[in-house]
């Protein structure tokens, strides 16, 4: 599980004991090292590290390339990007403090979540620049044995028709959940009540017909990605409930309850405005159980108000939170 920490140690730096401070503070950012190791996310091979490096000149702080080559030539490749987009960004903020220096090292996720944070002070960063060669080379080396993050839940809300179903669309509007993990394919689970529709025969029979049911679907990606601004699913399960039927003219007490069993495919596209998405589905339905809708008369027989066919399609407007 990631989590925050903040650990602060003082390194003593006197100019006399200048050999043992060195060694006190590799062997502390070698432990801060191995912390943040445990507290990010696992990322590509590669060049998937973005170093934001914040240091002034005037105490010795090493510049940024001169940081990101310590490490490269450590690893034996490369590891940084200007991309702001990695998978990993660390920051670094030295700040002169109380005559010494004061270095910061943050490590975020590409979605912005803080993983580890590490704070030393030293009389000067001379001193310091091949233990922040260490703290980088460790995180970047023991990246693939990080912890998974935990799965994310995302709730929302959709808003939908059938169509080619009953005689004319039916709506339908409910909660949705999305489930995600790293790159398996999204669990995707929608619930809905189906507004109600009048079905009538040419005879004079009415009735009205609402309905309720859960569709869970999993939804690979096929396009994008979390932080792109457009990204494309398709999704396949099947919607499960209940139809009800209520029968007006004549009018019958009791209302008749009938099977929903559809299988759905869906093309989802997915527009991303932080902190809300904005989602499209359409696609496919086959109908599992062609349910057949029945009036009752009054000498108690039945007569066929519709019977469903074996096809339809599924339009869907969703809002992620």
């Amino acid at each position: 599980m990631t989590g925050r920490l903040i650990v602060r140690s003082a390194v003593a730096s006197a100019s006399q004991q200048r050999p043992r401070s060195a060694r006190r503070g590799v062997s502390l950012l070698t432990t801060a090292a191995l912390w943040l190791c445990s507290h990010a996310v696992a990322s590509a091979d590669g060049d998937s590290v973005y170093l934001d490096w914040q240091s002034p000149r005037a105490h010795g702080c090493p510049p940024r390339r001169v940081v990101e080559r310590d490490v490269e030539q450590a690893l034996g490749r490369r590891v940084f990007t200007p991309r702001r987009d990695a998978p990993l960004t660390v920051r670094g903020l030295a700040q002169a403090r109380d005559g010494g220096i004061v270095l910061r090292l943050d490590a975020r996720s590409a979605e912005g979540q803080l993983l580890g944070t590490r704070e030393l002070r030293a009389d000067d960063c001379v001193s310091l620049r091949n233990s922040i060669g260490l703290v980088l080379t460790l995180l970047v080396e023991h990246r693939e044995q990080l912890a998974d993050p935990l799965p994310e839940l995302q709730p929302g809300l959709w808003v939908g028709a059938l169509s080619m179903v009953l005689p004319r669309a039916v709506f339908g509007v409910g909660p949705s959940v999305a489930l995600r993990l790293n790159d398996f394919p999204e669990l995707r689970v929608d619930a809905a009540y189906w507004l109600p529709v009048e079905l009538h025969t040419d005879g004079g029979k009415r009735a009205v017909l609402q309905g309720v049911s859960l569709a869970p679907r999993l939804c690979p990606r096929i396009a994008g990605d979390e932080q792109s601004l457009f990204g494309l699913r398709l999704c396949a399960g099947a919607q499960l409930g209940i139809w009800l039927l209520s029968q007006t003219r004549p009018d019958v007490s009791g209302s008749q309850a009938r099977l929903l069993a559809h299988a759905q495919v869906e093309l989802r596209g997915a527009l991303r405005l932080r902190p809300l998405t904005l989602e499209l589905s359409l696609g496919p339905l086959i109908l599992l159980n062609r349910t057949s809708l029945y009036a009752v008369q009054d000498d108690g027989a039945r007569v066929l108000l519709y019977r469903m066919p074996a096809f339809g399609v599924f339009l869907a407007f969703g809002l992620i939170i």
